[in-house]
């Protein structure tokens, strides 16, 4: 649900898109805190269980760190339309 993912910080997703299936994903944000994209991992569920799901939200956590220091650093032009 949007509250899970909203206190966790991730989406989990079991059997909804593809039956069989796991995904793990996590937003990352600009310079100004707007959410821009999303890392997502998925498996088959006998490869996602909680252990692999553990590392799977530590390495987006990881991930996402580094778009969002990344993104931060980068001076990004200005333009309007």
């Amino acid at each position: 649900s949007l509250a899970s993912t909203r206190s966790t910080g991730y989406a989990l997703i079991r059997n909804r898109i593809n039956p069989g299936v796991t995904a793990v994903g996590r937003a990352f944000r600009d310079g100004l805190g707007r959410v821009i994209g999303a890392v997502t991992v998925a498996a088959v569920n006998r490869r996602m269980g909680p252990e692999p799901l553990r590392r799977a939200q530590s390495d987006l956590l990881s991930a996402t760190a580094s778009l969002e220091a990344t993104l931060r650093s980068h001076h990004w032009p200005m333009h309007s339309d």
